[in-house]
């Protein structure tokens, strides 16, 4: 088990704050900016070597609405590899 935390600054001002959390079979992360209208993003993805599953979203604070939001499956085999994203 990991858990890292990272404080970014990009210019001109903007902070931002990421936590990730890491294990053998998943990680969740998520980020926030450090600003009077936040926008959060949210990551997950968890799995075997042969099959995955992962999502990620985003939430602008200012709008109150999701702006972005993504899923995803892959399958892997010995001799072939397949993925799908929505």
């Amino acid at each position: 088990m990991t858990v890292m935390a990272f404080y970014s600054l990009f210019l001109p001002c903007i902070l931002q704050l990421e936590v990730q959390y890491f294990h053998d079979r998943a990680s969740f992360t998520t980020a926030v900016a450090l600003n009077q209208s936040p926008a959060i993003d949210v990551t997950a993805t968890i799995g075997t070597p042969t099959i995955a599953f992962g999502a990620e979203a985003g939430y602008d604070t200012t709008l109150g609405s999701f702006t972005k939001y993504t899923a995803g499956i892959s399958v892997t085999k010995p001799d072939s590899y397949a993925s799908l994203i929505l």
